[in-house]
């Protein structure tokens, strides 16, 4: 059974807008996962027999995986990137990996954790994981978008839970370990997924309460936005004050569209904040939106962020205050 608590709760996360460190261009992706996920070692995949599978050009893959959001853009030029620094045995064995694969929903998802800053050693035991496996299965637990997803587990914690959830878009890999864990969307303190958000919260100094209690120390997201995923991802996040939501909406679907994640804060009365996720925005101008208090994800209209009906399970109003705008880095 899924756990949640009841709707009438008021999240008690005050929150500010800390400016942002500087975010270094080659950061890697192992601050993020190492103590959730393990690093996998073994000597490089050797390509198996010419015409056992089709369809492994990595940017005919990704363009298809554009199309069908389940990549962006910036995973595209982040592929190029990295691609250009592999050497001849690491550009054999990616190439092994894509030749494998049994389908394309595989070969994007190994192209995404690459693309990610994943070590090839990491991205072949990713690949050898999900080989075979249920391609809707393996869909999901690669991504955070389903209804119930993942929660946050402490009162203070819905800023470290956004970064997960940023991350685990991104990355498929780290969905995907994270999934295997258990049901993300339950409540348990004792878990390395709440453990994370512990970890985090208190290295960049908050403290933590139970659920729906007051008390602890909230802290602001750039700091922790910009060096567990801008750095990866390759930009670097900004916050601003929401002055106008049509035209901070307008800076959020160019964002989207580029492939970068765009974090949001709310406030409840008595500017009471919380951090949000906008993972997504389709034809119709909808906005996939993602709440880590009730680890809900729901397509909403931008007309919800300017009525303040973004957290509709709290039964409360909230008003949109600020987004954190990325700029690529060069």
């Amino acid at each position: 059974m899924k756990t949640l608590l009841h709707a009438s709760l008021l999240i008690v996360i005050l929150a500010g807008c800390a400016p942002g460190p500087k975010v270094a261009s080659n950061s890697s992706v192992g601050s993020r996962i190492s103590q959730l996920i393990p690093t996998a070692g073994g000597a490089p995949v050797a390509s198996p027999a010419p015409g056992e599978v089709s369809s492994t050009d990595p940017e005919e893959l990704l363009n298809a995986a554009i199309r069908e959001d389940l990549a962006g853009p910036n995973h595209l030029e982040m592929y190029r990137r990295l691609a250009t620094a592999l050497s001849p045995a690491d550009r054999q064995s990616l190439a092994g990996l894509l030749a494998q694969a049994t389908d394309t929903v595989e070969r994007i998802l190994i192209l995404k954790a690459f693309a990610s800053g994943e070590t090839i050693a990491n991205v072949t035991a990713f690949a050898a994981d999900i080989r075979g496996k249920n391609v809707d299965e393996v869909e999901d637990k690669c991504t955070m978008r389903d209804e119930d997803t993942l929660i946050q587990q402490y009162q203070q914690s819905c800023g470290m839970a956004m970064v997960q959830v940023a991350s685990s878009e991104y990355d498929p890999r780290y969905a995907w370990e994270m999934n295997k864990l258990g049901s993300v969307h339950d409540v348990n303190p004792n878990g390395p997924i709440a453990q994370q958000q512990l970890q985090w919260l208190q290295q960049y100094g908050g403290t933590a309460t139970p659920r729906g209690q007051e008390g602890g120390k909230e802290v602001g997201i750039n700091g922790i936005l910009n060096e567990k995923v801008g750095a990866f991802i390759h930009c670097s996040f900004t916050c601003l004050t929401v002055t106008d939501a049509e035209s901070a909406l307008t800076d959020i679907s160019a964002q989207l569209k580029a492939g970068f994640p765009a974090p949001i804060r709310v406030a409840f009365a008595g500017d009471i904040g919380h951090f949000m996720l906008v993972q997504a925005i389709r034809a119709d101008g909808q906005f996939r939106v993602y709440d880590p208090y009730y680890g809900k994800v729901r397509w909403m209209p931008a007309s919800a962020f300017q009525t303040g009906d973004l957290v509709p399970d709290s039964n409360l109003k909230v008003t949109f205050t600020h987004y954190y705008k990325s700029t690529p880095l060069g």
